[in-house]
């Protein structure tokens, strides 16, 4: 605290010399002095004690960036990364293998798998392929989705129903059952989203609008999909030029629905058009919004 002459001067002595007011007033201010050399010492000694941990922690995280448990985590996780990035990478080649299987890349599986597909198609394993994505609808798995299609409020009652009994008639191997309904019922829900119910329209509108849809999103995944449905799409509602032979008739909405065909009795034609509903009843929608 600094002396106030002022204070000083003005003091009116009742006894005593100015002397004795000085000393008075030097004793103060040299106990000031003195508190604050203590604060002062103190905050000093704080302040070393905060940066000195602060060191140790700078040490304890250096000594952790050097441990070998550190690198090891490191290096996993690097690993990691490198893996998630070389099976993203080979989405599209397992996409392209997929398609000319006539599927698709399913949203069910898991982007490690395009991996394996294409390590399967490789070795000329695509039998391989179809069997594994057959064998991973489970009757449990397609049940759990048509719990998902009757909690739908976009979904018509009666063409639940209807789909629903396809499916059972699928998980009970009755494709010849499964598939006649499934094309009919795709083929509906998809005019009906598009807007295109009238049976006027031709299929060449349908598909014009269906791909316009589909090209509205910006994600990767979702035009690496679509590029697999519109082709399941156009092979499956597509009119094809049909053979004299019933043998080399291809099979279709058209071919099937008016009995051009018979050998369609395929479980994973009926499971294709069980997981094409079920594009269309959720991944549609979520990429054309």
């Amino acid at each position: 605290m600094p002396v106030n002459i002022n204070k000083i001067n003005k003091t009116k002595y009742k006894s005593g010399s100015p002397e004795k007011y000085i000393i008075k007033f030097s004793q103060e201010y040299a106990d000031t002095l003195q508190k604050s050399a203590k604060a002062l010492d103190a905050l000093s000694k704080s302040l070393s004690e905060y940066f000195s941990k602060i060191q140790e922690s700078i040490e304890a995280v250096h000594k952790f960036l050097n441990s070998e448990k550190y690198i090891k985590a490191h290096q996993k996780i690097k690993a990691s990364i490198e893996l998630f990035l070389r099976f993203s990478e080979q989405l599209p080649e397992a996409n392209r293998i997929l398609i000319n299987l006539g599927w698709w890349y399913l949203r069910d599986l898991y982007i490690s798998e395009s991996s394996h597909i294409v390590e399967l198609h490789n070795q000329g394993k695509d039998k391989q392929i179809e069997k594994e994505i057959i064998a991973a609808f489970t009757k449990e798995v397609l049940l759990e989705k048509i719990d998902r299609w009757e909690k739908l409020q976009s979904l018509k009652r009666g063409r639940f129903r209807i789909v629903k009994d396809a499916v059972i008639a699928h998980i009970e191997r009755k494709y010849t059952l499964s598939i006649p309904v499934l094309f009919a019922q795709v083929e509906g829900e998809l005019r009906e989203k598009l807007g295109l119910a009238d049976g006027q329209i031709k299929y060449n509108k349908l598909r014009i609008k269906f791909k316009n849809e589909l090209s509205k999103s910006s994600n990767d995944f979702d035009l690496l999909v679509s590029e697999g449905i519109i082709n399941i799409v156009d092979t499956f509602l597509k009119s094809h030029g049909l053979s004299k032979t019933m043998k080399y008739r291809k099979i279709s909405r058209h071919t099937v629905m008016h009995g051009l065909v018979t050998n369609y009795n395929k479980k994973s034609l009926s499971l294709k058009l069980i997981l094409l509903f079920d594009f269309i009843q959720h991944d549609f929608d979520e990429i054309r919004s």
